[in-house]
């Protein structure tokens, strides 16, 4: 089953900034997911159990109230949004972009030309494997290590091959761009 569409059909796309968009996928969110319900439970019965105890006559502790570890679900409820909408992969004509940090304190948008790409690594493991989602590591021979990493995206193996078409198809056109400048010189020079 094929998640993502044929390279083709992306190509063929009329926005060339904008071909195809990609973010993480919900499952790879399923550890956070699985936090914030737990807290609500474990809250809601301490809410439950709870509410009618009469607190100590201590002046800090004689004003809380239990209500206050609501915000512990709710801190978790806020990561789950965090995570989801942090990061956007965007594949263009000739580059990859990753607007990295968007609901975070830096921000940072990291570009790679397809022809500069050297390396393109999957990292998936137990649960990503099972679930279909993944890591997927970009590296440019500009920087040592990767330079750009795709976290927890869906089909990853699918999208690191769609990368490498992007990649052999942005080399072939540099090439013939190439070849179709080198013939233009050498007609040139030849009428001279």
């Amino acid at each position: 089953m094929s998640y993502y569409p044929s390279f083709k059909d992306i190509i063929s796309a009329p926005d060339k900034n904008r071909l195809l968009e990609v973010r993480r996928s919900l499952l790879s969110i399923i550890p956070n997911i699985v936090y914030f319900l737990i807290s609500l439970g474990i809250v809601g019965l301490l809410e439950y159990y709870f509410y009618d105890v009469e607190m100590p006559d201590v002046p800090v502790i004689r004003h809380l109230s239990l209500r206050w570890l609501a915000i512990i679900p709710i801190i978790f409820l806020l990561e789950v949004f965090r995570r989801y909408h942090n990061d956007l992969y965007i594949f263009a004509d000739h580059r990859l972009t990753h607007l990295e940090g968007r609901l975070s304190l830096s921000y940072s948008v990291p570009m790679i030309n397809y022809s500069d790409v050297r390396a393109i690594v999957v990292d998936q493991d137990i649960f990503g494997r099972i679930l279909d989602y993944g890591t997927i590591a970009i590296g440019t021979a500009a920087v040592d290590g990767n330079e750009l990493i795709m976290h927890g995206v869906r089909a990853p193996v699918e999208l690191a091959s769609i990368v490498d078409e992007f990649r052999n198809h942005s080399k072939s056109q540099r090439a013939d761009e190439r070849k179709s400048m080198s013939s233009r010189g050498l007609t040139s020079s030849s009428k001279d």
